[in-house]
């Protein structure tokens, strides 16, 4: 499986993690960008090595995409909080998108993104002094 790679310092709360969602060209990606924006997203990473969830099921973001074209896209990412970069190592990322077709909210289809390849996070020893 192909590998995507992230790196931030211990102890950074930035760069953000961002993820662009891809198109395709086999799906209608304007329908899926529309249920998108309906969607709730959440972000999880476990240790490669041990296995351990560091961060379990934390609401993620959408962005949109600053494009040149006239069709909107949008990327999906995550804001660091305090102490989730503390350990240095690697760590596998996932999303999972929960969609809500129907009219009371309800979760109703979920994607697990990325789906071609993993998303490697590094978490370098460099740190960042406050």
């Amino acid at each position: 499986m192909a590998q995507q790679f992230f790196h931030i310092n211990k102890n950074s709360l930035l760069p953000h993690l961002i993820c662009d969602l891809i198109d395709d060209g086999r799906h209608d990606c304007n329908k899926f960008y529309d249920n998108i924006q309906n969607a709730r997203i959440f972000f999880n990473m476990t240790d490669i090595e041990t296995g351990v969830t560091y961060i379990a099921h934390q609401p993620a973001s959408i962005f949109l995409r600053e494009d040149t074209e006239c069709v909107e896209k949008y990327s999906i990412g995550y804001v660091w909080k305090n102490n989730e970069t503390r350990r240095p190592g690697t760590y596998r990322g996932q999303f999972e998108i929960l969609f809500n077709d129907d009219l009371e909210g309800e979760p109703n289809g979920n994607l697990i993104v990325p789906i071609r390849e993993e998303l490697i996070i590094q978490i370098m020893e460099g740190s960042i002094k406050k």
